[in-house]
């Protein structure tokens, strides 16, 4: 993955890629801080290097097979939002009760059982 550091935009790094099906985008970590606390989930298209900042405080971001982004923060917890591959949006924003249920957290629970 190949993206220019963007230190007047506030994104000294990029961590934890993960290629979304298509192959032309990643969903990444996006730090603009020393602290892991602040750490935001982005899209980054892998033709040109544009990153978009999801607007979510996260980390190890995945995307699960039934349209949501799965990713964990450092309080331990894991979440799941509603993503769409299409638009690379969220679909819900995410709120204190999005913690991982359903379907989602079945993959969630796959994906860490298989880490």
């Amino acid at each position: 993955m190949i993206s220019a550091r963007n230190t007047l935009a506030g994104i000294p790094r990029l961590r934890w890629p993960s290629v979304l099906p298509g192959g032309h985008y990643a969903l990444v970590n996006v730090r603009t801080s020393q602290s892991l606390e602040d750490d935001h989930l982005g899209v980054i298209s892998l033709d040109d290097g544009q990153i978009e900042d999801l607007g979510i405080v996260g980390t190890n971001p995945l995307y699960s097979g039934t349209g949501h982004i799965v990713f964990g923060r450092v309080t331990g917890e894991v979440f799941a939002v509603p993503f769409s591959l299409r638009s690379r949006k969220l679909l819900r924003r995410l709120c204190s009760s999005s913690r991982a249920s359903g379907s989602a957290r079945v993959a969630a629970w796959v994906y860490l059982s298989l880490a």
